[in-house]
């Protein structure tokens, strides 16, 4: 497994070891959130502190891969779009609202009195979706009403 970096195809390092239930390699005893992501561990030896701030982005998209060249330290929500941007099969198979949608369930919420129930209702969702989506906590990669 691999991806091209700069130009080049890099070869991702594979944990052998457990992973959890997402699929990342975890190491060690369970002591703290973060210390027993193999990834996390990897970085931290190789590039040093990782910000309590940051989390690690894999530019190679492969979960179980521990290679620091292909960790990138960044914001949640930064790591978030990434996700979105970089594996639209993934958005297409997750997502039940399209852009559109969204925007407009953002823009119902601004300019009427209608619960988060009554919009949910129009758009086929429950509303705590709604709310999740008012709040900016879900579907952040799209922005603004219509």
């Amino acid at each position: 497994m691999g991806f091209k970096l700069n130009g080049k195809r890099s070869v991702c390092w594979l944990w052998l070891g457990c992973l959890n239930k997402k699929g990342y390699g975890m190491c060690g005893r369970k002591t703290h959130l973060d210390e027993n992501y193999a990834h996390r561990y990897m970085y931290k030896k190789y590039k040093g502190r990782l910000s309590y701030k940051k989390e690690l982005d894999h530019l190679c998209l492969i979960k179980r891969c521990i290679r620091p060249l292909h960790l990138e330290s960044v914001t949640s929500e930064e790591n978030c779009r990434r996700k979105w941007n970089n594996n639209p099969h993934i958005a297409k198979v997750l997502r039940k609202l399209t852009d559109n949608q969204v925007r407009k369930i953002r823009r119902l919420r601004e300019t009427t009195k209608l619960s988060y129930r009554d919009i949910g209702r129009k758009f086929g969702v429950n509303a705590g979706s709604v709310y999740q989506i008012i709040l900016g906590r879900s579907y952040m990669h799209v922005e603004g009403s219509l």
